[in-house]
């Protein structure tokens, strides 16, 4: 029988995967990495606010600290992911960033104490070389992911699973509520000094007057959609080991891949992806190795 946390974990990786889509519209011409990172705080402000008022937190105490500490890491992986989600398709960057178990599996052994089976790293290597199958272009050499990228996406993963390994031993000393206020703190902290920049905030207003009533609604359910995510993986990761809940996270590429298929087909003004049908098959056997990956580390 599966455990609580796995649903959890699962209903985050479906909304991730959606929430990828958003960053993709925002993100490749709409907003500046700095303004969509902004449209994210409000939610999480009225959501800190909320959890402060009924679970007041001790935030100079060692957990504490390291709650903080996998927020700044966390928001140095999104601007890292950002810079990514520019150069390339959706459906890839989602794939390619949902690597972090792999670095986790590492750290959690030393840091953590979760010790893998051989059938794990099995699962690993799958869930890489399923990534690497999506990463390729058909019948274009030259337009695999530039080695630039890809160091830029190997760095987002190391910060992300550093963000969830810091995590997870806040989560032993404290509990979930306090913690995920502190950790939205530590990851927002950054927009107090960028809004004191003048640049900053004259092309913060200017982009968000230039969106389109349709392209604002989406703005705000992204960053509605993404404080929904990170509670359920972070519940989840309350519940169950944090390796474990991490690697759900990497089927979040299928959902991705659906969603921008879908888009790609009827509305292809919105969001171009390649649909044809042999690059369909490759991602969807991609993503059939990471699930499959998936499945040898939590089973």
């Amino acid at each position: 029988m599966l455990q609580l946390w796995f649903f959890y974990a699962l209903s985050s990786a479906v909304i991730f995967g959606f929430s990828t889509i958003i960053d993709k519209l925002m993100l490749a011409k709409r907003l500046s990495s700095f303004s969509y990172f902004v449209t994210f705080v409000p939610p999480a402000f009225v959501f800190s606010i909320c959890v402060l008022f009924f679970f007041p937190a001790n935030a100079f105490s060692i957990p504490s600290l390291f709650a903080v500490a996998a927020g700044l890491v966390s928001c140095a992986g999104y601007f890292l992911y950002a810079i990514a989600m520019r150069k390339e398709e959706a459906s890839r960057i989602s794939a390619l960033t949902s690597l972090a178990p792999a670095f986790l599996a590492v750290l959690a052994v030393f840091l953590l104490d979760e010790i893998f089976s051989a059938k794990s790293y099995i699962g690993i290597f799958l869930m890489i070389l399923g990534a690497a199958l999506i990463s390729y272009k058909r019948n274009n050499v030259k337009k695999i992911i530039p080695i630039s990228l890809i160091l830029i996406l190997i760095a987002t993963n190391f910060a992300y699973s550093l963000d969830q390994t810091f995590s997870k031993i806040s989560l032993n000393a404290m509990s979930f509520w306090p913690f995920l206020m502190i950790f939205m703190f530590g990851r927002f902290v950054a927009v107090i000094p960028g809004l004191s920049i003048n640049s900053a905030r004259r092309t913060l207003f200017a982009e968000i007057k230039k969106l389109k009533r349709n392209f604002a609604f989406a703005l705000a359910l992204g960053a509605i959609s993404w404080t929904v995510a990170i509670v359920f993986f972070f519940y989840a990761a309350s519940l169950g080991p944090i390796t474990l809940v991490s690697t759900i996270s990497i089927i979040s590429p299928l959902f991705t891949l659906v969603f921008a298929t879908l888009l790609s087909k009827y509305f292809p003004e919105i969001l171009e992806e390649e649909i044809d049908r042999k690059t369909l098959s490759l991602k969807l056997f991609a993503v059939l190795l990471i699930s499959l990956g998936t499945y040898l580390i939590i089973t």
